[in-house]
């Protein structure tokens, strides 16, 4: 992950890793959940050897290698983290034609328009466009400029055996003489999980089960 050369960087002594929480279903029927979570390296430009491309898509996939393998073993799949990937980008691209994986945000609410989503308002930003970086609304991206602000954190999903019925973006407020909680805010989403027989199918209305 990264080179050593970097030190001021710190991502080759933090490495990079991916967490797996396997949850059974509490009621007959459902689907078995696998939780896959992580923090891909991140990109110090958006171009060049410091935007790191070859490293997250190395990273996507081996990611999407494991997604897939959980996928085909009857589990419905969430990723959720930092994955430090614009939507459209080649990282983000592998992630979802690689696997199973669907992103949350636009199965609700569409493709992505990054160019309307740099016209907005800081908190249209947040509200229609998702973004969790780089808003000048975060106390530790107040002097980036308000084109910056774009969504870096998701939650994709196996959309063969989950269907999302909410999304947004929290933690927007701050900690009173302290600032934002992080210099990301917080992505949540809500989940209905497919009946086991019903895989594969779109349908109006399951019997709610929800995660978040």
């Amino acid at each position: 992950n990264g080179r050593p050369s970097a030190f001021y960087r710190g991502d080759w002594y933090v490495g990079k890793s991916l967490a797996v929480t396997l949850l059974e279903p509490n009621y007959d029927n459902a689907s078995p959940i696998a939780l896959l979570n992580s923090h891909m390296h991140a990109p110090y430009s958006l171009t060049g050897d410091a935007a790191y491309s070859c490293h997250r898509a190395c990273q996507a996939w081996d990611i999407a290698s494991l997604a897939t393998s959980f996928s085909e073993a009857g589990y419905a799949v969430i990723l959720t983290g930092d994955l430090n990937s614009r939507p459209g980008s080649l990282p983000y691209n592998i992630l979802q034609y690689e696997s199973c994986l669907k992103d949350s945000w636009e199965v609700l609410n569409g493709p992505s328009d990054l160019e309307a989503i740099k016209k907005m308002s800081p908190e249209d930003q947040i509200k229609k466009g998702a973004t969790t970086c780089d808003s000048i609304l975060n106390t530790w991206r107040a002097t980036r400029r308000p084109d910056e602000a774009c969504r870096l954190d998701y939650c994709l999903i196996d959309y063969s055996k989950l269907i999302p019925i909410d999304a947004s973006v929290e933690f927007t407020e701050q900690i009173p003489n302290i600032g934002s909680y992080s210099d990301h805010f917080a992505y949540t989403a809500t989940f209905r999980i497919l009946p086991i027989s019903h895989h594969g199918e779109r349908m109006e209305f399951i019997e709610p089960v929800s995660y978040t």
